[in-house]
């Protein structure tokens, strides 16, 4: 809202001239028209904020999502790689801790993604 002194000045001579109660009102009608504008300036930044924060979030969204198909078919080509004996280890533990690391990992990712990516609180 842009403030005209001119009009300003002209209106408050006019509302002095014609009566005192209509001065009151001007200003008060000033103040509203103020305090409407903060307003309407407020909402404009928290639409801004809302508008990030949604971008942020399908962008990590998708980044979130590559990682985790990543670690599937990471996990597919090495249980095939040992199933066609390629790859070899004499240590029968590898690959069941290798294998729950890498599902503790997708759990992980699960969790950062329903708690994150999909908390109303934070858009608020």
């Amino acid at each position: 809202m842009d403030i005209n002194p001119h009009k300003e000045k002209e209106l408050f001579l006019q509302a002095t001239r014609q009566d005192p109660a209509a001065l009151k009102n001007h200003n008060e009608t000033r103040n509203i028209m103020e305090r409407l504008y903060n307003e309407n300036q407020l909402a404009a930044i928290d639409l801004k904020e809302r508008e990030s924060i949604i971008k942020m979030r399908r962008i990590w969204s998708w980044w979130l999502l590559a990682a985790i198909i990543l670690i599937v078919f990471f996990d597919i080509f090495l249980i095939l790689a040992i199933g066609f004996e390629v790859l070899v280890f004499t240590e029968g533990y590898f690959i069941p801790i290798f294998i729950s690391e890498s599902l503790l990992k997708i759990f992980g990712l699960a969790i950062i993604v329903v708690n994150f990516l999909f908390n109303k609180e934070a858009v608020r």
